[in-house]
């Protein structure tokens, strides 16, 4: 088993670091690293499978390596020494020691971001969700708005037809035109429902 020295920086590192020889076997792990997958013996001789399956899976050391060894960082699982596990963002890159070449592992804890992603996607979703209940309900309400006032307005120009005393017709002339701006209201509002649910269609 490779024996490796790290240096302060390594062992200070907010990150994970893990490295590799070519067969995928760790020889060395950063105190970081120790304290996020809390294995109580240690994680030198232990095959990068066991705490990323799916880099081994997919092949550290496969003829074709561009898809792990491309020094950008790729989602995977990490499993801790209980076995339990949490999504990290992983690096992995060539490099060399003393001793001979090797992999570097960097692994940053993506548990929380990851969280907080799908909080943000739940919450967008639910006010999705409120926009459309809201956006249905005011139609609904608009459509109900809309008979009762266009049926004031049909029978008080019937009476207005039908009267001849000024004062009377005045005041039916005041009704008919608080209907008639009534239903432009409605309208705007309607029209506007239409805008938050993206079902206007616009005409030449």
């Amino acid at each position: 088993m490779r024996f490796f020295e790290a240096s302060p920086i390594l062992e200070s590192a907010l990150e994970m670091i893990l490295l590799l020889d070519l067969q995928g076997t760790i020889f060395y792990a950063n105190r970081t690293a120790l304290e996020m997958l809390d294995y109580k013996d240690g994680l030198v001789g232990e095959s990068i499978a066991t705490v990323f399956p799916s880099i081994k899976q997919d092949g550290l050391n496969a003829p074709d390596k561009s898809e792990i060894v491309t020094g950008e960082q790729i989602k995977a699982m990490a499993y801790r020494g209980n076995r339990t596990c949490f999504q990290t963002m992983v690096k992995v890159i060539e490099s060399s020691t003393e001793e001979g070449p090797c992999y570097i592992c960097y692994v940053e804890d993506n548990s929380e971001k990851d969280l907080l992603e799908k909080k943000v996607q739940q919450t967008r979703q639910e006010a999705e969700e409120a926009l459309k209940v809201k956006s249905e309900f005011v139609s609904n309400i608009t459509h109900e708005l809309k008979t009762p006032v266009n049926g004031i307005l049909g029978n008080i120009r019937e009476l207005g037809e039908q009267e001849n005393d000024i004062d009377k017709l005045r005041l039916i002339r005041l009704v008919e035109r608080g209907c008639a701006d009534m239903t432009n209201i409605i309208g705007n509002v309607l029209d506007f429902s239409k805008l938050e649910a993206g079902k206007v269609v616009l005409e030449p």
